[in-house]
């Protein structure tokens, strides 16, 4: 912070024309709030009050090491005052040096906060700050000014008021950093210092755009009506864009007062001054008759200029500290997050040392601070991942300046945790790295319900193996892989015989241990070979059913050797419920791409397939061929229709009678039950029985059967 010597010159005009050769030095802007540290000593060991800067020295050669501001410690808590220090090489600025040669080294637009001072043999005696170097500039500036109208007793007197009003512009500043607050206080501050009847002053943003007017001597209401005042145009404009004073006595006489809008108040007079600090056009003042009616003196131009400076210092510190501010909000929020976040958080430096870790990190990790503090993060490797992929991870962070992805790390106790992890890389004013931020998650957890959920999706519950969703996905693969390799594949498509019959004399726990023995049966079978790509494999379709997958065949007989293996592990009984249980296979085995080279039809016909080696006697197994697309398509076809034979009348009864042998009498009669099918005719009951039976029909027809044979008895009598 400073006043520039542009703004220092003008205030040589307050006075009649003479050169102050009385320069300020360095050493009259050293700060009184200045600590005396060590490396080794920890912040937070200490109270520091805010604007302190601590001079770090070496605890055993007790030389200085470096400046460390009070706002640097709120950034990194955890560091003591050695890692704190900039990494930039140490300036030492002689004491006895021109002030102005550290101001823009202290400057807003710069990012040092304090300097460090030694005297002629070069040691240390000191700090400037920001703030010491701009209260020395403000006394400095104070005492020109006295100095300047010291021998007048009219001008001494307006330079109280002037002190006075400056101080009154810096308490404000002590009171509230609130620009808009500044800017009004302030302009009521001058206009009444000035005796005007009306003032207003203008600010601009950063981005040199004009931001708000605030006035004063005129109501709200009036204010609303001028509105905006045009940029750049008219009088105003050559204040900000000459950055140049204005004194007019006679607005009435000046073509330029046309520029003010139309509801502006009218005005005799006008005394205007820009606001600068460093160069910058930070915006414009102005006044508008005085009280008395009289012009404005070359006084009160020279009292609104260097009220002009003095705010422009008040408005660049007052935004400074608004930004500081809105920097420790983020800084102490960041802090919070550090602290409170559910992730772990590790920061380490450049090397990769560990400098920083949060809560979180000791949950999940098992570590503290003061048991990895300077270690490497290698400390939490799990051993699961080759040196390929940190060789990757390095390459990111070099290339992209950050890494994501999941990882397995080893927890304290040795457990081993998979977490996502995302890195960043930190970099310096210069660009090089100087930190790296690694958060993480413990999504062990998550992994272990995704695989649960993925399991019940794709798995039996009761034996663990592939149900039905995952074996069509297995066969699937199976198809595209035979046809890849130019190879055959089958498909077993497997019934246990009577096993309702045992589910019900045993108990559904008993029949449920029967599936586990079966299961374990079928999986002995499976062919251990290394060329099946995808390997053999036994699922559970539902209820009694099983398929076993077999990939990579040479010969369909194969297939068959299989079949016939699995009906012999059958041959031994099953210890169930302390009971020796025998069970026995129907097995039909379909082909790809010989029966099919689709999903559908590989199942299809292996299911057909298996009902025929039912309808052959059970315990054995058959090979799909066409002729049972068709056999199954008519008996199809006879179900659906068997429906509606009842209804319709197509059931009819035939009686054979019973003769005695002795007497050659008829001693009862047969009712055969037959049905006569609109298209096909008489159908045997070797067809049509076995389908009614395994029908819903059943009961219905029996009952239909029994009532029609003791009708028929009755109209014989």
């Amino acid at each position: 912070m400073g006043i520039s010597q542009t703004n220092c010159n003008k205030i040589e005009h307050l006075s009649e024309p003479r050169v102050f050769r009385e320069r300020l030095l360095v050493r009259d802007a050293l700060t009184d709030k200045l600590a005396r540290v060590t490396c080794g000593q920890h912040p937070l060991d200490a109270y520091y009050a805010p604007d302190t800067v601590c001079a770090v020295f070496d605890e055993q050669t007790g030389a200085f090491r470096g400046l460390v501001p009070v706002q640097y410690i709120s950034q990194y808590p955890m560091r003591i005052f050695a890692d704190l220090l900039p990494r930039k090489a140490l300036v030492l600025y002689p004491e006895d040096a021109p002030l102005e040669d550290i101001e823009p080294v202290l400057s807003g637009d710069s990012n040092t906060l304090a300097v460090a001072v030694a005297d002629g043999a070069g040691n240390f005696v000191g700090a400037v700050t920001r703030a010491s170097l701009l209260e020395a500039l403000l006394q400095w500036h104070q005492s020109m000014e006295y100095q300047l109208m010291r021998d007048n007793k009219h001008l001494s007197r307006r330079l109280d008021e002037l002190n006075q009003a400056s101080q009154a512009l810096l308490g404000l500043l002590d009171d509230t950093q609130d620009i808009q607050t500044l800017a009004r206080e302030g302009i009521g501050i001058l206009a009444t210092l000035i005796e005007a009847r009306y003032g207003a002053v203008g600010l601009l943003d950063e981005a040199g755009e004009w931001d708000n007017f605030y006035y004063t001597g005129i109501s709200p209401e009036q204010a609303r009506r001028i509105g905006p005042l045009p940029e750049g145009k008219g009088l105003l404009g050559v204040v900000t864009r000459e950055n140049a004073k204005l004194n007019i006595r006679d607005m009435a006489s000046d073509p330029r007062a046309a520029g003010f809008p139309p509801g502006h108040p009218p005005m005799s007079s006008l005394l205007a001054a820009p606001i600068v600090y460093h160069e910058t056009m930070l915006g414009r003042v102005y006044l508008c008759d005085k009280t008395g009616g009289q012009a404005f003196t070359a006084d009160d131009e020279r009292i609104v200029s260097s009220f002009a400076n003095t705010f422009a210092l008040v408005l660049q510190q007052a935004r400074e500290q608004h930004l500081r501010r809105e920097l420790e909000a983020r800084q102490a929020l960041a802090a919070k997050v550090f602290e409170h976040s559910q992730a772990g958080i590790m920061i380490t430096d450049a090397q990769a040392n560990i400098q920083a870790v949060n809560p979180a990190f000791t949950l999940i990790t098992g570590y503290r601070i003061e048991e990895i503090q300077g270690k490497n993060p290698s400390i939490l490797s799990s051993g699961e991942h080759d040196t390929v992929f940190f060789q990757r991870m390095w390459r990111d962070l070099r290339e992209q300046g950050e890494w994501q992805g999941e990882i397995k790390n080893r927890h304290k106790n040795g457990e081993i945790n998979t977490e996502w992890l995302k890195i960043n890389a930190v970099y310096d004013d210069c660009g090089a790295v100087s930190h790296y931020i690694a958060t993480f998650l413990d999504i062990s957890d998550r992994l272990q319900s995704n695989e649960r959920i993925r399991r019940l999706a794709n798995y039996d519950v009761l034996t663990d193996l592939p149900n039905r969703a995952l074996a069509r996905e297995l066969i699937k693969n199976a198809i595209l892989g035979a046809r890849a390799a130019g190879r055959k594949m089958a498909l077993l498509f497997m019934d246990l015989d009577h096993f309702k019959q045992i589910n019900d004399s045993f108990g559904h726990a008993a029949g449920d241990q029967l599936l586990q023995a079966v299961t374990r049966r079928l999986l002995s079978c499976i062919r251990a070979h290394k060329s099946a790509i995808p390997p053999d494999a036994v699922a559970r379709q539902g209820g009694d059913e099983f398929t076993l997958l077999l990939c990579d065949l040479e010969t369909a007989d194969e297939a068959g050797l299989v079949a016939q293996r699995l009906l012999d592990t059958f041959r031994d009984p099953f210890s169930i419920a302390g009971q020796n249980l025998y069970l026995s296979l129907s097995i039909g085995i379909a082909l790809s791409p010989v029966d099919g080279d689709n999903i559908d039809d590989i199942i299809r016909h292996a299911d057909m397939a298996m009902y025929e080696a039912k309808r052959a006697g059970r315990n054995t197994y058959k090979y799909f061929c066409r002729e049972m697309a068709a056999h199954c398509s008519e008996t199809l076809g006879l179900k659906n229709d068997l429906h509606h034979a009842l209804e319709e009348g197509q059931l009819l009864l035939h009686y054979q009678p019973r003769l005695s042998i002795t007497s050659d009498r008829v001693v009862g009669f047969e009712a055969l039950m037959r049905w006569r099918h609109p298209q096909h005719g008489l159908i045997s009951p070797a067809k049509f029985i076995p389908l009614l039976e395994e029908s819903t029909l059943f009961e219905k027809i029996d009952d239909w059967l029994l009532k029609s044979a003791c009708r028929q008895c009755r109209e014989w009598q």
